[in-house]
């Protein structure tokens, strides 16, 4: 692979303890520096652009001088500015992502196949379970959506799909569907390079519901100690909100019966006026 004909873009925003585990992870690739790293923040509040440049030593890093409202119009200004300014491949990663050390190397072998390969194609390295898989064809998961992390994108694909696809906060559905009405693959690798560590974000609501990565390739050393953590961290707060959750359950039957209990007194002192009215007369 020629230098740079790899761009790592990250998007940011906030959740700086993430971001650091993020920053650490990839900071243990293997080959990284053959790659250009691209950091567009969405105006955060927890860190300035200095911090970014310490936790990405050598990135190009951007900051927004205003949030873009969400992670799709953030992540749509990444890939206009890889549009604009670079060439080559685009690998996108969220700040919440564990990166395998194996990960510019297996970018880099897939892009020396795409180069040979006449038909455009969307790649991503980071296979969900959440986005079905149609059929397998050797190392890949051939699927028909796929959230925008871990994509590996060529210039002239993703100039294309921004040309034809309008920023919405279905973005990647967008694109997804567009991809395939013009016949083009959408290929995975089976196994994945990088590692969801994100308990909340726009796409991830619960620890227990957010996207893993099947078959990732690198649970060793730091890694395995990071994903650890924040999957404990994950548990712990699963279970305080799920206790929460039981004691405002709680806390709502007790109040109606209150209520209940309100309105049965209210139900038998009419019934009483009543009977002491007829008893009178």
């Amino acid at each position: 692979m020629n230098m740079h004909s790899l761009t790592i873009g990250i998007t940011t925003f906030n959740r700086r303890a993430l971001l650091q585990t993020m920053a650490a992870a990839l900071a243990h690739v293997r080959h990284l520096d053959t790659a250009r790293i691209l950091v567009l923040d969405d105006c955060s509040q927890e860190f300035d652009v200095d911090a970014l440049r310490q936790f990405f030593p050598g990135a190009v890093v951007h900051r927004s001088t205003e949030p873009s409202g969400a992670a799709d119009y953030a992540m749509h200004r990444l890939f206009e500015r890889f549009v604009r300014t670079g060439s080559g491949y685009l690998l996108v990663l969220d700040s919440d992502l564990l990166s395998s050390r194996n990960l510019v190397d297996r970018c880099a072998r897939i892009i020396e196949a795409d180069r040979i390969n006449e038909q455009p194609c969307l790649y991503s390295v980071f296979n969900t379970p959440s986005h079905r898989t149609l059929r397998v064809e050797g190392p890949f998961a051939i699927k028909q959506t796929v959230g925008a992390a871990g994509t590996l994108w060529r210039h002239s694909l993703l100039a294309d799909m921004l040309r034809h696809v309008p920023v919405s906060r279905k973005f990647d559905w967008d694109w997804s569907a567009y991809l395939t009405r013009q016949a083009i693959p959408i290929r995975v690798t089976r196994s994945s390079c990088v590692q969801h560590i994100g308990r909340i974000g726009q796409n991830s609501r619960s620890f227990a519901g957010m996207d893993h990565g099947e078959q990732f390739d690198d649970y060793k050393g730091s890694n395995l100690a990071w994903f650890l953590d924040h999957t404990r961290e994950g548990l712990v707060r699963m279970i305080a909100d799920q206790q929460a959750r039981i004691d405002n359950q709680g806390k709502a039957i007790a109040q109606i019966s209150q209520v209940v209990q309100n309105q049965a007194q209210l139900i038998n002192a009419l019934i009483s006026t009543v009977s002491a009215g007829e008893t009178s007369a």
